[in-house]
């Protein structure tokens, strides 16, 4: 009965997180990745942020290592870049930001004066379909992408204000969250999708998923200090 018990026991445990192997090399590469990290904080001037704008968008890298090779993203960014958001909408890069994201983030900063220090995340270009094809260039960079992390913990910040919490970890779970489900959507729907087993293929899929935010709570409190 012992044997049978402890047997059940690893079965679980080892279901429990089908993505560990996933997380160990994400957390490799950014150590790799460790000097641009670190600079990018420096300078993101979102002091306090520490390791959690990091641990909020960790969660994507899985995505990206799943599914960097599965796609060509060439045909994707030509019809973002001529036709908008509308065209074309879709993830890029290691934390899986698509261009409607950084739109989104790129108006609040315009709209709000007390985040003119983030100016410099809104495109400089003339034309539309120039400042899109800058989006799309910036997003597959590391640096960038780390960028618009900082940006949008500080524009979580400013966003829910007004809600409570009672420690980091809840206010990564939620911003998380936000980050995963959409920071535009209205907070109830959000906080209804913090427990959503539904990363990383989406809330249809039937195999071995996990909850977006456990991810980004196991990386704040295992690894985040490195960094």
């Amino acid at each position: 009965m012992k044997i049978a018990l402890l047997s059940t026991f690893f079965v679980c445990l080892s279901s429990f997180h089908p993505f560990e192997k996933d997380i160990l090399t994400a957390v490799n590469f950014l150590r790799n990745e460790k000097n641009t990290v670190l600079d990018i904080q420096k300078t993101s001037d979102t002091e306090g942020s520490g390791g959690e704008a990091l641990a909020i968008v960790f969660p994507e890298m899985i995505r990206w290592s799943a599914f960097r090779d599965f796609f060509e993203t060439k045909s994707l960014e030509t019809l973002y870049v001529f036709g908008g958001k509308s065209a074309a909408d879709f993830s890029i890069g290691h934390f899986q930001m698509k261009p409607s994201f950084i739109e989104n983030l790129e108006t609040y900063v315009a709209e709000n004066p007390s985040f003119k220090d983030y100016n410099y995340i809104i495109p400089a270009q003339n034309s539309d379909e120039e400042r899109r094809s800058e989006r799309v260039k910036r997003l597959k960079q590391l640096k960038w992408q780390l960028r618009y992390a900082h940006v949008y913990w500080a524009v979580a910040h400013d966003l829910f204000k007004n809600k409570t919490f009672k420690t980091p970890s809840e206010r990564v779970r939620f911003f998380a969250t936000a980050y995963n489900y959409g920071f535009e959507k209205p907070v109830s729907e959000i906080e209804k999708w913090q427990n959503k087993v539904a990363f990383p293929y989406g809330a249809q899929y039937k195999g071995n998923q996990v909850v977006y935010a456990d991810i980004a709570i196991e990386f704040l409190e295992k690894y985040a200090k490195e960094f």
